[in-house]
């Protein structure tokens, strides 16, 4: 009767807390996910708390009985208790939060759910260079965070270095092909670059690292005998990378009969 009644009054603080989140106008979409993950969270191990507290008697009187079970549990359960410690392992070394683009053993996508067990991503691709959702969601069990390196995407948080590549022709006017794509650049990316320089000077000073310029680069590398790689390195909003990279090749194709 007690468990019946703990679980239902567990149940309905969350229903409320969950209904008063989803209603609150002031918090954009991403707060009011990351407080109902929390308040699931804080739930279930209120829950269990309680439960062990109620049965701690019957617990304690068969506790060396179910020893031997709990080795064969423990066995069982191995990718279980592995995706709860990797659980930990995240939140002590704050590899992600909700939003954040991660990549990880070869998937890669928007953080959307991050609970005990397992985190949900909304996939990016079909490839590395695209910065496209697909329209699918990724289930990833936390143990991977413990076997597979994560590369995080969105560590600058709201303002990103991007760098992507636009290969050309060797016999192309290399010097003027280089001048117009950085003119391109510029254009494309002087109304973010204040603020970029702004953000990344703030967490230089917050996180005691060094972080480079954030004005557009532009480094040539060769790709084979025929073809050369311009390497481009920009700051731009994080949810905007796709739409700034896309802007620049659309502009630098259009002046081809310049540097062709």
């Amino acid at each position: 009767f007690l468990t019946f009644i703990s679980f239902l009054i567990v149940m309905v603080i969350r229903f409320l807390i969950n209904k008063k989140v989803q209603n609150a106008r002031k918090m954009d979409r991403d707060s009011k996910r990351l407080l109902k993950i929390n308040t699931s969270t804080i739930s279930t191990i209120v829950l269990i708390l309680v439960f062990i507290f109620i049965w701690s008697q019957e617990l304690r009187s068969v506790s060396l009985s179910l020893m031997t079970v709990s080795v064969a549990i423990v066995v069982a359960c191995k990718e279980l208790i592995l995706c709860g410690v990797a659980s930990v392992y995240k939140s002590i070394s704050r590899i992600s939060r909700i939003g954040d683009r991660i990549e990880i053993h070869g998937l890669r996508g928007d953080v959307i759910f991050s609970g005990l067990l397992s985190t949900t991503i909304l996939e990016i691709g079909p490839d590395q260079n695209t910065h496209q959702h697909t329209g699918r969601s990724i289930t990833i069990p936390n143990s991977y965070f413990l076997q597979h390196r994560t590369i995080n995407e969105s560590f600058l948080r709201d303002y990103v270095l991007h760098i992507f590549t636009i290969p050309i022709s060797i016999n192309s006017n290399i010097e003027k092909a280089k001048n117009t794509l950085l003119d391109i650049t510029n254009k494309s990316c002087s109304q973010f670059l204040g603020d970029a320089i702004k953000h990344i000077n703030y967490l230089q000073e917050k996180r005691n690292i060094d972080v480079p310029n954030p004005s557009p680069r532009i480094h040539m590398a060769f790709k084979n005998e025929t073809t050369i790689d311009f390497i481009l390195r920009i700051a731009v909003p994080n949810k905007k990378k796709g739409e700034v990279e896309q802007e620049i090749i659309n502009k630098f194709i259009t002046t081809r009969n310049e540097w062709i």
